[in-house]
């Protein structure tokens, strides 16, 4: 099950596997100015890597 629109885990969904959405973010999403800060992006990434290690 997921939220609507697409999000970097629909394309796990797709593949089969489980996924949960989530990110590190300012509070600008969906504006004008949205945008998010690299330190958040590479916390995220490692995240990502923590979780998929070893699949």
């Amino acid at each position: 099950m997921g939220i609507g629109g697409r999000t970097v885990a629909a394309y796990f969904r797709e593949q089969g596997l489980p996924a949960a959405v989530w990110s590190t973010a300012e509070g600008t999403a969906h504006s004008p100015n949205e945008s998010c800060l690299i330190p958040n992006l590479i916390a995220d990434a490692k995240v990502f890597a923590h979780l998929y290690q070893g699949l």
